[in-house]
């Protein structure tokens, strides 16, 4: 299990192969994400814009740009 550090000092990151876990200390609260919803905190992590996690999610996952966007904007809307 890696350790990557939290988002503008958010919750702690724990990625578990292809998922991960958000931990936020303060809230005491858990939160285990899925294959995608890691990918996208993973890009967030990284630095990329909304624009380029969708771009990146629909080339790795394979979906359309269009439904990338919808589906990481979502994601991005409740973080």
């Amino acid at each position: 299990m890696r350790q990557l550090v939290g988002i503008e000092e958010g919750p702690s990151f724990f990625l578990l192969e292809d998922e991960g876990v958000l931990f936020s200390e303060g809230q005491q609260e858990l939160y285990a994400l899925n294959t995608p919803a890691t990918y996208v905190w993973c890009c967030l992590e990284e630095g990329l814009t909304s624009d380029q996690i969708s771009a990146a999610f629909s080339t790795s996952f394979d979906v359309p740009l269009e439904q990338a966007a919808r589906a990481t904007g979502d994601l991005l809307s409740r973080w």
